[in-house]
């Protein structure tokens, strides 16, 4: 009995020492798979059309690997889609549509931003021919590999318009308020080489007519006299 354990003892090591091998190169395969699947995730086109913005991948070369169906829809109709491996720049010039404002500020962005590094991105917000407001993106990923995001934020520059006329103009007549006009006021007087005059209007026994009409009414007659008042003046002067 004893030969026979000290035959099978090295078989047995053997064996076990086999079979840790076997389990090594298995973890090592199933790691290079995941690691292949993990270094092409980004352009895997369901990640790519997940993105609710308009979305691109650049290599090191900063060429377009891929992209999503948003990003097509910003391009002009008569555009066609992007072909992949063709320069960025090309397909932001597209998406500046002939303004030749925005595609200033792309030249000056592209060639003053340089490389990005580690975790940089780098913005550029344009504006399009069709007074389109588009926020681009770009973030470094890995390896040189660039990802960029298109956004349209004209909805978010139009309600902030709306808040800077709402702060600047009376709500009822539509006119300059008093903020605004205090404004206007203080720049002509740092102007010293300009000269205004000051007029100011005094509708007499409005607050009776307030009392005896109603407060629709008085409004109504606010709108008229702010309207007549624009009428006579001229065009260079200011109601408020």
């Amino acid at each position: 009995m004893e030969s026979v354990s000290s035959h099978l003892t090295p078989l047995l090591i053997a064996g076990a020492i086999a079979s840790l091998l076997v389990i090594a190169l298995l973890y090592a395969l199933i790691v290079s798979v995941l690691a292949r699947r993990r270094s092409s995730h980004k352009n895997d086109p369901a990640v790519l059309e997940g993105v609710r913005d308009g979305f691109l991948i650049l290599d090191q070369k900063r060429r377009v690997t891929g992209y999503n169906s948003r990003l097509s829809s910003m391009l002009p109709e008569s555009e066609s889609n992007p072909a992949t491996g063709g320069d960025v720049r090309s397909l932001y010039e597209q998406l500046c549509q002939d303004s030749t404002q925005a595609l200033q500020k792309l030249d000056d962005w592209l060639g003053s931003k340089g490389s990005l590094t580690g975790d940089s991105t780098s913005h550029l917000e344009l504006t399009t021919s069709n007074d389109q407001h588009l926020l681009i993106s770009e973030k470094n990923i890995q390896q040189g590999r660039v990802a960029s995001t298109v956004r349209d934020i004209s909805e978010q520059r139009q309600s902030l318009k709306k808040l800077d006329e709402a702060r600047e103009l009376d709500a009822l007549t539509g006119l300059p308020n008093r903020m605004s006009l205090m404004n206007h006021l203080r720049q002509v007087i740092r102007d010293q080489g300009s000269e205004c005059a000051l007029m100011v209007c005094d509708l007499r026994d409005f607050r009776q007519i307030n009392d005896s009409y109603g407060q629709h009414f008085a409004d109504q007659l606010l709108i008229e006299v702010a309207r007549r008042l624009e009428q006579a003046m001229p065009p260079a002067s200011i109601v408020a």
